[in-house]
């Protein structure tokens, strides 16, 4: 990061950092530079869309605190340039876009275990702690199809509007109005496939359109292991069976037909003991 200049003098070193494995995300991967600058202090963040949360690369840079600085104006002109000295290479920024900037973080909470065919529920949380109003913010996020009979619930406080929201084909797509200051609950609630034993995963992201959302966390998931629930065996005696045996039982064949069932739940193999009386 260079700092402020006239033509061919100034431009002095502010700051830089050492990139791990340098920048060689591609456009396939949503590779993402946001530099963001308020109240003349600079931060600058990578993100990719595996990576939505990204990295911080520069903090809170003071730009009028390094050697020859001018004071910020009203106005600057920002540059991005690079180099690979003697080697020949191609550098391509594309989708540029000037957005004010708003911290919007998002916290998800959910249960980690769950019973197949019981209902369950994931908390999406969302703030807007400025410096800007964020008029067309959304929530969006991937529904696992494990769940079914899905509704989303959305509360708005301070200020917050909640659009309609849905969450059909898998997507979670909640629209929200959030002033500065406001936050936002979304719920969504589901009910566990009652033949599904495994893990599935909910996530969400918050984004704007026209604003650049500079909060840490930008997005959230939660992973929930399904398990089949025990199954529940009861007895039931058919017919008058005698409890007592007669004093001429001796030598007699007795006979008991068992019926074994399982109403809800696939059983792969029965254990059966007996306790047999002496007599």
């Amino acid at each position: 990061m260079r700092g402020c200049g006239d033509l061919l003098t100034g431009f002095a070193w502010l700051a830089g950092v050492e990139v791990p494995g340098g920048f060689r995300g591609g456009w396939e991967v949503g590779a993402h530079l946001q530099v963001t600058v308020i109240g003349g202090r600079l931060t600058v963040r990578r993100s990719s869309v595996l990576d939505p949360n990204g990295a911080v690369l520069i903090e809170d840079l003071d730009l009028a605190s390094g050697p020859g600085q001018a004071q910020m104006p009203a106005t600057f002109k920002l540059g991005f340039a690079a180099g690979t000295g003697g080697a020949t290479a191609a550098h391509r920024i594309r989708n540029l876009a000037v957005a004010l900037p708003v911290a919007m973080p998002l916290e998800m909470s959910g249960p980690l275990t769950a019973k197949a065919g019981h209902r369950i529920s994931y908390t999406v949380g969302v703030q807007n702690h400025g410096p800007n109003d964020a008029p067309d913010a959304v929530v969006r996020g991937e529904v696992p199809v494990q769940l079914v009979d899905v509704e989303v619930t959305c509360r708005g406080e301070n200020g917050a509007v909640c659009g309609p929201g849905t969450a059909t084909d898998g997507e979670l797509h909640q629209p929200l109005s959030l002033p500065k200051g406001s936050k936002a609950v979304i719920t969504l609630r589901g009910t566990v496939d009652s033949h599904y034993e495994g893990d599935f995963t909910a996530t969400s992201r918050i984004t704007s359109a026209t604003r650049a959302n500079t909060a840490a966390q930008q997005s959230g998931q939660v992973t929930t292991t399904a398990e089949l629930p025990l199954i529940t065996v009861g007895q039931k005696i058919a017919g008058q069976w005698d409890q007592t045996w007669p004093e001429d039982a001796r030598g007699w064949l007795v006979s008991y037909n068992l019926s074994l069932a399982a109403n809800e739940h696939r059983v792969t193999a029965w254990e059966i003991a007996f306790d047999v009386p002496a007599r």
